[in-house]
């Protein structure tokens, strides 16, 4: 097996140099010459602190636009949409490359530009889009799926039905998946039930001045009041922490710390109550999904926006349906187990368990495990079917110490979900050994899920991608691939 190269989550701050630069710019296709395509070595004239003008021709994935000036220099401008002409400040060169600091004029606007939703957004760095409408930021996403399976479109058997030869394309701009469009988040503000601001190390005795996130630009933290895409729950908690903290002295902590503050239901004599916020690590997490209660510790990982989750099981649920409920017809027997490999708390496990007669979940933190086993037992399952079992393990050996070696590979599906960088390679490598029937991976990195359907699609083949708008405001997505083995 090929090794897997290390996928970072795009971001301005991981990377603001796209490796398709020369692409992105043949395909903007530019009137004038531009000598970083001819000699990407070949300094560039502007110098740090110069306020340059820029024409935007093309955009990266991380929301940093890519200008040219009068002679075709290039200089990348964040937050800067296509066709806008703007006036940026050099803040570093690199080669030929000049990166500028957000604009101070936008002399030409693009008709996709809105008013940002939060006083901060230019300051701060947790979110890349408040500056576009919110159907322009899904037409960016799905965009953003298709091409990363367009890379490798031919190796993954993909039919993207184009027929444009321009020499001067990447694959990318000549291969395109029919990703249907990005299921936009029934929230677009107030959404975010997790939410972790931060606060600078200070010597011991000296005052906090500022909780929130990165600076744009540098490495401060900007001070938050408010957040546009929290829940209500959380920015009035956040009011409270503020209040308790901003002035005082520090007393230890001296490389700073991150706070954590999580949208909880609550429940008095069953009746549901409005939101609280937990804001410590051992404490217990309520909430609702498709009518399944789960909880969970508060520092256990677990999806940020509740409200597009019931669209994205609902997809899975039918995904699978024809595989559980086959026509009589049907020349493949019927799938009756579901393995949740990088559970979590149970949340797919616990939805879906209905479909199936048998349902296992495995997950390495013990503690999310044993409030999935609590959720399991306290769910009203009706026909007969067996409680979910959830198990303890490090995915090392899934299908045969930790699960069963006896499950029949023709009528199991098997749900993955892991962390962004992806799935390892031994798990991998035992997935392919089994060959269940179906696969569904879910990721909120699509670089890397394609890696990794990339290893898979040696006995599968891709039947179907969807997008759902778990991140608002930001350049990510939420990826659903689903593989049926080749038979």
């Amino acid at each position: 097996m090929r090794p897997k190269p290390t996928i970072a989550n795009i971001t301005p701050i991981h990377s603001p140099l796209p490796s398709d630069l020369p692409a992105l710019l043949r395909l903007a296709r530019p009137t004038g010459p531009i000598p970083y395509l001819d000699s990407p070595s070949l300094p560039s004239p502007h110098k740090r602190g110069a306020l340059v003008e820029a024409k935007i021709i093309a955009e990266t994935e991380a929301a940093v636009g890519v200008g040219i000036d009068a002679d075709g220099w290039l200089v990348l401008v964040p937050l800067t949409l296509v066709g806008e002409q703007v006036k940026a400040r050099v803040d570093l060169v690199e080669g030929g490359i000049a990166h500028a600091r957000v604009p101070e004029e936008i002399v030409v606007k693009s008709a996709e530009r809105v008013e940002p939703p939060c006083k901060l957004f230019e300051r701060c760095s947790s979110c890349q889009l408040m500056h576009v409408g919110y159907d322009a930021q899904l037409a960016r996403k799905r965009d953003m799926v298709s091409k990363a399976f367009a890379e490798h479109a031919e190796e993954l058997g993909l039919d993207t039905g184009s027929s444009s030869q321009d020499a001067d394309a990447s694959a990318t701009a000549r291969m395109r998946l029919p990703v249907p469009p990005v299921v936009p988040s029934p929230l677009k503000l107030g959404f975010r039930t997790k939410f972790t601001p931060h606060y600078n190390g200070r010597n011991c005795g000296e005052t906090i001045d500022a909780i929130g996130f990165k600076v744009r630009a540098g490495g401060g933290i900007i001070d938050i009041d408010r957040c546009p895409v929290a829940t209500d729950a959380i920015n009035h908690e956040l009011t409270r922490v503020r209040a308790r903290l901003i002035g005082q002295r520090a007393h230890g902590f001296a490389e700073g710390a991150t706070l954590l503050f999580r949208n909880s239901l609550a429940f008095v004599d069953s009746k549901q109550k409005p939101p609280a916020t937990i804001t410590t690590h051992t404490d217990i997490v309520t909430d609702v999904i498709s009518g399944t209660t789960l909880r969970y510790p508060a520092n256990s990982f677990f999806q940020t926006n509740s409200s597009i989750l019931p669209p994205l099981i609902s997809h899975i649920r039918e995904t699978l349906a024809p595989f559980t409920s086959p026509p009589a017809a049907a020349a493949h027997p019927r799938v009756t187990t579901l393995v949740d490999a990088f559970c979590g708390s149970g949340i797919f496990a616990l939805t879906l368990s209905e479909q199936f007669e048998r349902t296992v979940g495995i997950e390495i933190d013990e503690q999310a495990v044993r409030w999935a086993k609590r959720a399991a037992q306290l769910s009203s399952r009706g026909g007969g079917r067996k409680r979910p079992e959830f198990f303890t393990g490090n995915l090392d050996d899934v299908f045969g110490a930790v699960i069963d070696p006896a499950l029949d590979p023709d009528r199991t599906a098997v749900i993955v979900d892991p962390p962004s960088k992806g799935c390892g390679d031994r798990f991998l490598r035992q997935v392919l050994s089994m060959s269940p029937k179906v696969i569904v991976y879910v990721s909120c990195n699509v670089r890397s899920l394609v890696e990794d359907v990339r290893v898979l699609v040696k006995g599968y083949r891709v039947a179907d991608v969807r997008a759902f708008d778990m991140f608002p405001q930001t350049v990510h997505c939420e990826c659903v691939a689903t593989l049926v083995r080749n038979d």
